[in-house]
Formats: C-alpha cells, structure tokens, sequence
C-alpha cells in the first residue's frame, strides 16, 4: 500500500503524530505536538503506536526518508570517480594574520602595530591517499584485482577391492 493510501486513513491529528514522531523518536512529545493534550500524551501516544494505520504509515515515512537518503551504487561509484579524478574538492579553514600599522590615537607622532586575523576558505582537491583509496574500491568493484587461478584438479579415482584378494 502507498503512503497516500496509508495517509487517508489516518485523521490529521494522527498524520501530525506520526510525522513528528519520525522526527523525534519520542512519542509522548511528538503526541503533544500534534495537538494531545499534556495530561493524556503518554497513554495517547502508547495507544496510537500500536495502531496498526499509524505504524504502517510511520513505516512507510521512515522507507521514504530512507530511499532518499541512502545513496545508490551509481552514486557511490560517481562520487569515488570524482574523488579518484581529483575533480571535487575538500573546504579548508585556514586563520590569515596581516599586520597593518595604524596611527596611535593617544600620540599621532607615533604609528601603532596592529594584528587583524581574518577566516580564509580554501578549495583543496582531495589527497593522494584519499584518490588512491578511492581507486582501489573502483577497482575491487570492477574485479580488477581478482587474480584467475587454474582449480582444474584431477581428482583420483579409489577403487575398492579390499574383499577381492581374500576369496582367491
């Protein structure tokens, strides 16, 4: 059953709780927020986890969530592709100290060493290790590394004649 037919069961109320609870994981919180009242939220919100329409859709909510969430394989794979290919980069913060000489305001005849530290972003491509690694698992994926070992064994064949030497 889809999630719309999951949710025209529920009453808004219902559909409040279990959205909230998705969030939250705590069920007599996310009771209140769906509009409970404080006094009946506990018991309220044991009841409506045990209904059967609120845990399907509850369920069905945290299989969407996890369906857009979850990267597929041609995902993975692009992404290690641009990591082996340098062709993302890592954001790094880097502190620039420039020191500026500044008039002195008690004595003017006199000039004042001033520090000012400013928050520089650097693009950085991702480091040899990281490409290298990421490689390695384009590899494994593709079986480049797989080494092909002949197992042809001639196995022997037994032949058991144990009782035939005895009866000559």
């Amino acid at each position: 059953m889809n999630l719309k037919e999951l949710k025209s069961r529920l009453n808004i109320k219902q559909q409040k709780f279990a959205e909230e609870y998705i969030l939250t994981g705590n069920a007599t919180k996310s009771a209140i927020k769906a509009g409970y009242s404080e006094k009946t939220a506990a018991t309220n919100s044991t009841k409506l986890l045990k209904n059967t329409n609120i845990a399907e859709y509850i369920e069905g909510l945290r299989q969407e969530m996890m369906d857009e969430s979850i990267l597929s394989g041609k995902e993975v794979l692009f992404r290690l592709s641009q990591i082996a290919m340098a062709q993302v980069t890592e954001r790094d913060f880097l502190i620039n100290k420039q020191a500026e000489y500044i008039e002195n305001e008690n004595n003017p005849e006199k000039m004042q060493l001033v520090y000012n530290e400013r928050v520089v972003t650097v693009e950085k491509p991702p480091k040899i290790s990281d490409q290298n690694k990421a490689l390695e698992l384009l590899g494994k994926h593709h079986k480049l590394f797989t080494d092909v070992q002949d197992l042809n064994v001639e196995v022997p064949n037994f032949i058991d004649d144990i009782g035939r030497f005895e009866d000559e």
